[in-house]
């Protein structure tokens, strides 16, 4: 099992004031861990990404199974000729690209026309913007046959549809190395932190009075979910400076 990217002390430590009552609640890690489990996923939505690194296939073989040969399953790419010119450029669905292991163009679900030899497309990967590109050069002991050059020169220039739905299929992985320690996901870790916490508080606010003392000690759960909250501010800053950086920019046919 792959390291977590943030521990529960991460989230407390955001708590910190109320960790005396927390303890009371006999259930409060499986209450932290599912909330953290939640909020990982909502920031991988909002942000487009993978964190741990991810098995990813539009085209599994026959004997794999999710869960135990790869970790998802998307549909393929559609082909497009609106967005792809003189070269394919296929956009991931989730990024950064650690690596791409097939690219190919099918006729259905069961049939793969070709596939593409790794050397039209492994020095062209835009690995933080989730793209890669396919660059047709001789590869020793890779070409295509007279067949596949048939219906790739077809598909690339002579086909009468500019869009062919769920043609081409990738496999690849996505994610980030070492999410729990990488540098680059710094500021990830400190709000995806601070959101759990926010989550853990809207669920156990009603198990425990308002206001509780312990020691002579008091600490609002309301004080504690405001001083949260008034980081969605910077939260939503670190959202749009994320995109900008590691998002391609939104297609548009004119």
């Amino acid at each position: 099992m792959a390291d977590p990217i943030i521990t529960q002390a991460q989230v407390t430590q955001r708590m910190v004031g109320l960790r005396p009552y927390l303890a009371q609640i006999e259930d409060i890690e499986e209450i932290i861990a599912d909330r953290l489990r939640g909020t990982i996923a909502d920031f991988q939505r909002e942000l487009q990404m993978c964190v741990v690194p991810t098995v990813i296939k539009q085209g599994p073989a026959d004997d794999e199974v999710e869960g135990v040969d790869y970790d998802l399953r998307e549909p393929p790419l559609d082909w497009d000729r609106h967005h792809i010119g003189q070269l394919p450029s296929f956009r991931m669905r989730r990024r950064p690209i650690i690596s791409v292991e097939k690219i190919a163009l099918k006729l259905s679900e069961d049939y793969d026309l070709f596939q593409f030899p790794p050397g039209w497309y492994t020095q062209h990967i835009q690995r933080t913007l989730g793209i890669v590109s396919v660059v047709p050069v001789p590869v020793a002991g890779a070409l295509l046959d007279t067949t596949g050059n048939m219906i790739y020169a077809w598909m690339m220039a002579r086909t009468p549809w500019l869009v062919i739905p769920q043609a081409v299929i990738v496999n690849y992985t996505a994610g980030f190395a070492n999410p729990a320690t990488n540098p680059a996901l710094d500021d990830f870790r400190m709000y995806l932190a601070e959101a759990t916490a926010l989550k853990v508080i809207g669920d156990i606010r009603d198990m425990l009075p308002s206001s509780v003392s312990l020691d002579g000690a008091s600490q609002s759960f309301d004080t504690v979910q405001q001083r949260l909250e008034s980081r969605q501010k910077d939260r939503d800053q670190f959202f749009k400076d994320w995109k900008l950086q590691h998002n391609p920019a939104p297609m548009v046919v004119i």
